[in-house]
C-alpha cells in the first residue's frame, strides 16, 4: 500500500469516527444498556440556587438578565444571583446595581482579571445547594430553573447541561450556527441518555454546590465543571427543556474564528489537566467519547487536509476516489463562493444554505487550526481581551480634531530620525498621530524620544489571529473590494521579484491596517517612502477609503518605478525633501501628478544641535593638534565609506594629523573595519557604533568637520538630502561632500562648505587638506552653514506646512470608512 493510500485511509477511519462510528455506537448502547438506576421523582421542595453570572462591559444586556432572572417561575427564598462585572468600562457595575433587589449581589473587580476569576470569586460567595451558570445574553425561559435542577433529584447526577436556543437574528452566519447546534443537541441526548456529557454549553449549567472545584486560568470553565463532576463519580447530563435564548455565539466571520480558536486552545489545556479521564479501563465509553469529542474532533482541520492531499493522486487509481475528491472541491470552492451567493438572486440563491455551511465549516476548522497551534506552543488564552488599544482607539474616534495615521518601513528605526521629530512636532502642534509600522524594527540603541511615540504605535506580526480575522472579514464583507485591491497591489508589482515577494507577505497585515484605521476613525493616511508605505495607503485607500499623502525621499524613487505614478496619482498630495527629487518624479509621474508635490525639506531642531560656545577656538589648540573629523551614516554603499577610507589613507600618507569618527551601523560594518585595518588607520578612524541624538549632538560640537563621501549605490540608488549634514551645518560645521542628488541645495560649494565629485578620494582627501589647515575658513563656512539650516531646514517651519497640508486633506473620505469599522469591534462574548 502507497502512503498516500495510507493516509487517506487514516483520515477516512478519524473523520468516520467523528461522524458515523460514535454516533451508531451511542445509539446502540441506548438500546442494550440500561440505565444505573431510575431517576427519583422531584423533591416537593426544589434545591436552594445560585445564578451567577460573570460581566464586562455589558451595561446594555445586565438590567435584562437580572429581570429575567429574578423573574423565573422558582421560589423566590430559594433563588439569588451574583453579578460579576470584570472590569467593565461602561457603567455595567451601576446597571446592575441600580436593576438589583434583595436577592442580588452586585460585585465589581476594578481591573479586567478574566470569566475564570469573576466566577471563582462569585462561588466563593455562594450560599447555596446548586450552583447555576449563565451567561449575560442568555435569557431563560420562565421554567428553565425548575427544568434544570430536576434531574438532581438523582443522587447520581451531579451536574445538568440546558439548551442553547438562538432567537431572531438577521446575522448571515445564522443558519451554519443553528444547524451546528441542532447537531451538538443531537449529541448530547444520546451520550445523556447512556452515562455522562462530553461538553457543557456555558450559556446555561447546573451544578452541586460540594462537587464544584475551583476553575484554573485559561480552560473553558463548563467543560472543566463538567469534568469534574465526572471525575467525582457522578453523571453530567443533559436536559432539552431547560431552554436558554442567546443571540447567534458569531456575529462575524472575524468573530467566529476568534471564539473557536479561544475554545480549542482552553478545551484541550482543560482535558490536559484531567488525562485519566481519557482511560477506557476506568471511564469507559466516556473516555473514548471525550477522546472523540474534545481531541480527534480537533483533529478535523488535518484530517480534512489529509483526506483531500491524498485524493489528488489516487483519483487516478479509484473511480470513487475522483468523486470523492470532486465532491470535496465542490464544498470548498461553494464556502469560498459564499461571499459572492449570499447576495445572490433566483436559482444561485437557493445554493446560498449550502454555500453558508461550506463557509462555515472552512472557518471553524481554520480556528480548530489557529486554537491547536496556540496549545502546540503553550500560548495561554485565559482571558477574553476587546480589540487592542479599544481605549485609544475610541479616544482618536471620538475626538474632535481628526486622526492621521502614519505608515513608514520600520519603527523605530535609529537612522530615520526626520521620521520621529517630525511625529514628536506634528504631536507638539496638537495633531493626533497613530502610527503604523509595516515592521516593527527594534534595535538595541534607540532615541529616548522614541519612548514618547511608543503609545500610540499600532502593529501586528505578519500572520496572527488578528490578521487572519481582518481578511476573513473584508473577504466576507466585500469581497470584490478585497481581491480587486489584491489584484491590483500583486499585480502592479509582479514585474519585480523583490518588490511582489514583499507585497504578498505585508497584503494580509495592510488588510489588518486598513480595518484598524476605520475602527479608530483615522481621517487620513500619510506614508513615508513611496515604495511599500505608498503601496500600503493605496490599498487601504482601496478598502477603507481614507485619502492618503506620500513623503518621497531618495531610494524609493531611484531604483524602482514599478507603480510609481499610481500611487501619486491617487495620492490626495505628495511631498519630497528637495528640488531635484521633484523633476525626477516630474519624468516619471506626469504634470498633473507633479502639481501636487510640494519641496518640503527635512528639519532640525535648532535647540539641540547647537555650535559649541567658542567656535573660533579649537578644543586643542596645539599648532600640530589634529583635526576632529565626523561621519555619521549607515555603513550602506551609497554612504561612500570605502572612499573615505581611502580619504583618510592619503591624509595620512600626507602628513596630516587627524582623528576621523564613524557613527553608525549597516550591512557593510565589517567591510570598512577591514578597510581600516589593511589602511593601518586602526588609530586615526574610529567605529563608535549607532548612537543616540544627545551623544550625537555632543561629537559635533567637538568636530571640526563633517564629510559624508555619498555616491550612487550599486541598485542606482543615492541621497536625498542627508540629515546628518543639516544637523552638522546646524553645529556650525562646515561640510566636505560630493555633488550628488540634493546635497548642492544645501551645501554651496566655498560658502557653506566644500563639494567634490563622487567616488573620487583624491578630491575627497584634497578638500579635508585644505579645511584642515585652513581655520579662520572652517569657522567663516560653519556659520554660514548656520543661518543656511535656521533659515531653510527648520523643523517646526517645515512641518508646520506639511501639517497644513495634512489638516486640509484630512475630511476628504473616497467613501464612508464605516462600512468596515462596523464589523471590526468585538462582540461581547
Amino acid at each position: 500500500m502507497t502512503l498516500a493510500w495510507i493516509v487517506f485511509a487514516l483520515c477516512v477511519m478519524g473523520l468516520a469516527a467523528l461522524f458515523v462510528l460514535y454516533p451508531v455506537l451511542l445509539t446502540l448502547r441506548i438500546s442494550f444498556v440500561r440505565r444505573g438506576q431510575p431517576q427519583q421523582e422531584q423533591q416537593t421542595q426544589p434545591p436552594t440556587v445560585t445564578v451567577i453570572v460573570a460581566a464586562r462591559n455589558a451595561a446594555p444586556l445586565v438590567g435584562d438578565k437580572i429581570a429575567n432572572t429574578l423573574g423565573l417561575d422558582y421560589p423566590a427564598d430559594r433563588l439569588s444571583l451574583i453579578i460579576v462585572s470584570d472590569g467593565s468600562l461602561d457603567g455595567t457595575f451601576a446597571v446592575a446595581r441600580a436593576a438589583a433587589d434583595e436577592r442580588t449581589t452586585v460585585i465589581e473587580v476594578p481591573e479586567h482579571r478574566g470569566k475564570i476569576h469573576a466566577l471563582n470569586l462569585a462561588v466563593r460567595e455562594a450560599r447555596s445547594d446548586v450552583l447555576v451558570f449563565s451567561d449575560v445574553d442568555a435569557i431563560l425561559e420562565r421554567d428553565a430553573l425548575l427544568w434544570l435542577v430536576a434531574p438532581l433529584a438523582d443522587d447520581a447526577i451531579g451536574g445538568v447541561c440546558g439548551r442553547r436556543v438562538i432567537g431572531r437574528d438577521d446575522v448571515r452566519l445564522v443558519l451554519a450556527q443553528e444547524r451546528y447546534f441542532h447537531l451538538d443537541s443531537l449529541i448530547k441526548r444520546l451520550e445523556s441518555r447512556t452515562g455522562s456529557l462530553t461538553s457543557n454549553d456555558g450559556k446555561l449549567y447546573a451544578v452541586r454546590r460540594e462537587l464544584f472545584t475551583p476553575i484554573p486560568e485559561a480552560v473553558t470553565d463548563d467543560l472543566y465543571v463538567a469534568l469534574s463532576v465526572v471525575e467525582a463519580g457522578r453523571r453530567f447530563v443533559y436536559e432539552p427543556a431547560a431552554i436558554a435564548t442567546v443571540r447567534v455565539p458569531s456575529r462575524t466571520a472575524p468573530h467566529e474564528l476568534r471564539r473557536r480558536r479561544r475554545i480549542v486552545g482552553q478545551s484541550l489545556r482543560g482535558v490536559l489537566l484531567r488525562p485519566h479521564l481519557l482511560l477506557p479501563t476506568h471511564y469507559g465509553m466516556f473516555a473514548m467519547g471525550l477522546f472523540i469529542n474534545k481531541i480527534l474532533r480537533r483533529m478535523m482541520p488535518f484530517l480534512l487536509a489529509g483526506l483531500f492531499a491524498s485524493s489528488i493522486p489516487l483519483a487516478a487509481e479509484s473511480a470513487w476516489v475522483a468523486v470523492l475528491l470532486a465532491a470535496q472541491t465542490a464544498c470548498y470552492l461553494l464556502g469560498a463562493l459564499w461571499p459572492f451567493l449570499r447576495r445572490a438572486q433566483g436559482i444561485a440563491h437557493a445554493l446560498n444554505r449550502l454555500s453558508q455551511t461550506c463557509f462555515y465549516v472552512m472557518l471553524g476548522n481554520l480556528g480548530m487550526t489557529l486554537g491547536a497551534w496556540d496549545f502546540l506552543c503553550g500560548r495561554s488564552a485565559g482571558r477574553w481581551e476587546p480589540e487592542k488599544d479599544d481605549a485609544l482607539c475610541a479616544d482618536t474616534a471620538e475626538s474632535s480634531s481628526p486622526t492621521i495615521a502614519y505608515v513608514m518601513s520600520r519603527f523605530p528605526k535609529i537612522t530615520e530620525t526626520f521620521i520621529l521629530y517630525e511625529l514628536l512636532e506634528l504631536e507638539r502642534r496638537g495633531m493626533r498621530v497613530l502610527v503604523y509600522p509595516l515592521i516593527l524594527h527594534e534595535e538595541p540603541k534607540r532615541h529616548p524620544e522614541v519612548d514618547t511615540i511608543m503609545p500610540r504605535v499600532r502593529t501586528e506580526p505578519f500572520l496572527s489571529g488578528r490578521v487572519i480575522a481582518a481578511n476573513v472579514a473584508l473577504l466576507t464583507e466585500h469581497p470584490l473590494r478585497y481581491l480587486r485591491a489584491a489584484a491590483e497591489a500583486l499585480g502592479g508589482t509582479m514585474g519585480n521579484a523583490n518588490h511582489f515577494l514583499r507585497t504578498l507577505i505585508l497584503f494580509p497585515k495592510i488588510v489588518w491596517m486598513a480595518r484598524d484605521m476605520a475602527l479608530c476613525g483615522i481621517r487620513h493616511v500619510h506614508a513615508h517612502f513611496a515604495t511599500h508605505p505608498a503601496l500600503a495607503a493605496l490599498v487601504i485607500k482601496r478598502l477603507a477609503g481614507i485619502g492618503y499623502s506620500i513623503t518621497a525621499h531618495a531610494h524609493d524613487i531611484q531604483i524602482t518605478t514599478r507603480m510609481l505614478d499610481r500611487k501619486f496619482e491617487e495620492a490626495a498630495f505628495a511631498v519630497t525633501i528637495s528640488d531635484f527629487n521633484r523633476s525626477l518624479l516630474a519624468n516619471i509621474v506626469g504634470p498633473e501628478a507633479t502639481s501636487r508635490i510640494h519641496v518640503i525639506r527635512c528639519g532640525i531642531d535648532p535647540q539641540t544641535f547647537i555650535p559649541r560656545e567658542h567656535p573660533d577656538v579649537s578644543p586643542d589648540a596645539a599648532k600640530d593638534a589634529p583635526v576632529n573629523l565626523l561621519c555619521v551614516a549607515s555603513y550602506k554603499d551609497m554612504k561612500g565609506h570605502a572612499h573615505l577610507v581611502e580619504a583618510c589613507r592619503l591624509l595620512a600618507v600626507r602628513g596630516v594629523p587627524f582623528v576621523c569618527r564613524l557613527v553608525g551601523d549597516g550591512p557593510l560594518r565589517t567591510d570598512v573595519a577591514r578597510r581600516i585595518r589593511q589602511a593601518d588607520l586602526e588609530r586615526e578612524v574610529l567605529m563608535l557604533g549607532p548612537l543616540p541624538r544627545p551623544r550625537v549632538a555632543q561629537l559635533m560640537r567637538e568636530a571640526d568637520i563633517a564629510v559624508l563621501a555619498s555616491v550612487r549605490g550599486a541598485r542606482g540608488d543615492m541621497e536625498g538630502i542627508p540629515v546628518f549634514l543639516m544637523e552638522a551645518m546646524a553645529c556650525a560645521l562646515p561640510v566636505v561632500s560630493t555633488r550628488l542628488s540634493g546635497i548642492p541645495e544645501l551645501v554651496e560649494h566655498g560658502e557653506t562648505g566644500l563639494l567634490v565629485p563622487p567616488a573620487d578620494p583624491i578630491a575627497l582627501a584634497w578638500a579635508l587638506a585644505e579645511l584642515s589647515r585652513a581655520s579662520s575658513e572652517r569657522i567663516r563656512m560653519g556659520m554660514a552653514g548656520r543661518t543656511k539650516v535656521l533659515r531653510d531646514y527648520d523643523l517646526a517651519r517645515n512641518t508646520g506646512r506639511l501639517a497644513q497640508l495634512l489638516t486640509a486633506h484630512a475630511d476628504r473620505l473616497v467613501f464612508p470608512a464605516t462600512d468596515i469599522s462596523q464589523t471590526a469591534r468585538e462582540v461581547p462574548e
